[in-house]
């Protein structure tokens, strides 16, 4: 996976994968989105759901694409790896929906 392959993000299973987004310094694009933290309870008048659901419908609207929760990014490049901790998937999943 490549900065000129962001097409390739549908092979991502494993962790070894995310952490050649780094190595390969992979910028976001049209069909790929990271996002360092899971999204706040709260944010002004919006709910996370409400934030959750505007990232999706960008992705969605375009060609799809691939919205990875725990990845940071410096200028839009791939560069640390922040895994969601504090909650259950089930919790985090639920409070998104």
């Amino acid at each position: 996976m490549s900065a000129q392959s962001t097409d390739s993000y549908l092979a991502l299973q494993t962790e070894a994968d995310l952490q050649q987004l780094i190595d390969d310094r992979v910028v976001e694009s049209e069909v790929l989105d990271f996002k360092g933290a899971l999204y706040p309870e709260k944010s002004g008048p919006w709910t996370s759901g409400h934030e959750f659901a505007r990232d999706v419908a960008a992705l969605a609207n375009n060609r799809g694409g691939l919205l990875i929760l725990g990845m940071e990014d410096l200028k839009g490049v791939a560069s640390r790896r922040t895994p969601i901790t504090g909650q259950s998937s089930e919790t985090a999943e639920q409070r998104l929906r």
